[in-house]
Order: C-alpha cells, then structure tokens, then sequence
C-alpha cells in the first residue's frame, strides 16, 4: 500500500497541504535516510517511517491505522476538549495532535491506567459497544480498609446516586463525538479576532486550506442521514442514563416510544398533582 509524500506529511500531523508542498520541494523532508523532493512521490505503508524534518527527527504513527496503548496519568481528562484538567491528548507529541485520534473508551479524570488511542474507528466501536461484551478490570485502592459486607454488596450490585452527573457526562460524550465529527482537528482552525475576543464571542473554526469542500458536507443533517454506529451508540447510552434516573429499571433501548412517552405522562402528571 502506498500514500503521496504530501497526504502523507498531513496524515503525520506535520501541517497544511502547503506546508508540506513547501518543505517537500525545498528539500526539508527525509523518509528513511533519503531526502524526497518530489511532491509526487509514494510512501510505502509496510512499516513506521523515519521522517525527518529539517534533520528532527519526527515522531510518526503506522498508517492508515495506528494504536497508541497510553498509560493515562492522573489528574488529565479523556477528551478533546477538557474541562477542569489536561487532555491526555496533550501527553502526546504535539504533531500527534493534529490528527484525528480518538480515546477507546473512557477513564475518569482520577484513574489511571492503559487507555488506548486510535483512528481505528471500526475497531474503537468494537470494543466499546456494548454488544460484543469487551471486559474491562479495574483495580481499585481505597482510602480506608473495606470490610467483607461492603465486599459483598459490591459483588452483587449498588445503586449510585449519581444519576445527575451520569447523564450530564453522557450528554457531553455525545456532544463532543459530534463536534469532532464536524469540525476535525486536521481540517479546521479556531480562530477568533481580538473584537470578537473582547466582545465575548467564541473561537470559530475555520477550514484550513485544502479543506474547504469538505467541510462543507460536515452538518448535523448529513451526520443524522448517515447514523454511523457511534453515533447510534452514544444516544444509546445518553437514553439508558435518563432512564435511569426516571427509575426505570425494566428500560431497554428496544422499548417503544409508545411506552416511553406513556411513562413520561404519567410522571408529569403525578409531579402536578403533587404540586397542587
């Protein structure tokens, strides 16, 4: 399997369809020892490539797919757009970055462990989904001695009162999947002009050169038409935390909506009669 030098560079992280012309054509560029001056050129996808750029060398990933097994730290959160602590995306290398990778899974912003990154997303839907049962071990220290009965309960299944915080962490999962399904990293940059700064607008994403077209075609309603299964899978999960909360422990996402808006109305009259 082979790739253009400049789709090459761009898949790397290395910059804009420009950029990697320029560096390419002034002789910047090295693949393997040798120096490649024709943006025409093929790489070879048998194998990690040593690029080197202006005689750095460049940290690269496998191509068209790589897995990165990152030991995530604590303190650092599993998204793109974190919160209150780092992005475990910022411990990679800064070209790293600029492509479009994405976390299997999540951990929680105090646990550490293997966490795996990819732009494998067939194989990150494989994994995560929850219909090909991938099991998953956590080891567990505890500020104080747990005694068997706290053991016991744990084996057999506890209802946490969190119903709030997990669906508020499934409504941001969702909201951040579609965001990076829109405006992907290697094609648009957030800008914003020191007007638009002080006036208390938003960055704005701009499509770098090259991407343009593509962009274009990143809507919610060309998303909605195609439904990949992440997609699906992330509602999937926002449901199941509602109805969680609703207390409905018999809920399935086979339920009918029938039923589901049924319930609802029940609900909503039974609060009203409760506050009359």
């Amino acid at each position: 399997m082979h790739m253009n030098i400049i789709k090459y560079l761009q898949a790397q992280g290395l910059g804009s369809r420009k950029q990697c012309q320029n560096w390419v054509k002034g002789g910047w560029i090295a693949i393997d020892g040798e120096i490649v001056d024709d943006t025409k050129a093929e790489v070879h996808l048998d194998g990690r490539r040593v690029v080197k750029l202006d005689e750095d060398t460049v940290p690269t990933v496998d191509l068209p797919y790589f897995y990165i097994l990152l030991n995530k730290a604590p303190d650092t959160e599993t998204s793109h757009k974190p919160q209150q602590y780092p992005s475990v995306f910022s411990l990679l290398p800064n070209n790293f970055r600029d492509i479009d990778i994405q976390a299997v899974g999540r951990l929680d912003a105090d646990t550490t462990g293997a966490i795996i990154l990819t732009n494998d997303g067939q194989f990150n839907h494989r994994v995560t989904s929850p219909k090909h049962h991938v099991a998953k071990i956590y080891r567990v220290t505890l500020k104080h001695a747990a005694e068997q009965s706290l053991c016991d309960k744990l084996i057999k299944g506890v209802l946490l009162d969190d119903e709030h915080e997990t669906i508020a962490a499934a409504a941001r999962r969702l909201n951040e999947l579609r965001e990076n399904w829109l405006n992907p990293a290697e094609w648009v940059d957030w800008v914003i002009t020191p007007e638009e700064e002080k006036a208390g607008f938003p960055r704005r994403p701009v499509a770098k050169p090259g991407h343009e077209a593509e962009l274009k075609k990143r809507t919610l309603t060309n998303l909605y038409n195609q439904r990949p299964a992440w997609l699906d899978l992330a509602h999937k999960e926002l449901d199941k935390a509602v109805a969680t909360a609703y207390g409905w422990t018999d809920y399935t996402a086979e339920m009918p909506d029938e039923e589901i808006l049924r319930r609802l109305l029940a609900l909503n009259l039974e609060r009203a009669t409760q506050a009359a």
